[in-house]
């Protein structure tokens, strides 16, 4: 959510707690909002789908979405410790979908349980992980300046490099 805050007119935020006029709504509402961001004549943007994809079926619909735009698929998998999902999901209101209180740590701890973590094999581009929030906010701040320099933003005058550095093996490509 923090691409979308701070480059509005680049990146299209898609979940499906309130893909309905800010209601919960269905996957399929959610694909075809995706397929309406990638192909616009107008302007090519990012997508970013927020939503726990616990499996390969789950993220299939979404990565055949990108091949069909002929556009990368990019995972991002924040994984942090269970007790910690379960607090904030414990101690939060007002969420879209419900998932909240006693319930909904449950609910999150049983699917951190079913996470089961992408793979290049399924025909993403990308796949970038972290299970601390700042390693979630460097991966966010490599996305917000890819983004801004392949949408010709000038206010940086800085040359793009390449890539950028996500560990010591691993960089996310420009």
């Amino acid at each position: 959510q923090a691409l979308v805050q701070n480059n509005e007119q680049n990146w299209v935020h898609l979940s499906q707690d309130n893909i309905n006029n800010g209601r919960t709504g269905k996957r399929e509402d959610v694909e075809k909002a995706v397929k309406q961001a990638l192909t616009s004549n107008n302007k090519k943007q990012s997508v970013v789908i927020d939503r726990m994809h616990l499996d390969e079926t789950q993220r299939a619909h979404f990565i055949q979405l990108a091949k069909d735009a002929k556009v990368p698929a990019h995972a991002v998998v924040l994984s942090p410790p269970k007790e910690i999902v379960a607090e904030r999901v414990r101690e939060r209101d007002n969420h879209e979908g419900g998932v909240q209180g006693d319930s909904g740590a449950k609910l999150a701890k049983t699917s951190s349980d079913k996470l089961q973590t992408p793979k290049y094999a399924e025909g993403l581009a990308l796949i970038s992980a972290s299970s601390t929030n700042e390693g979630a906010a460097k991966i966010v701040g490599f996305y917000r300046k890819v983004s801004s320099s392949t949408n010709g933003d000038t206010a940086d005058t800085t040359i793009m490099p390449t890539s950028f550095p996500l560990s010591k093996d691993v960089a996310l490509p420009s």
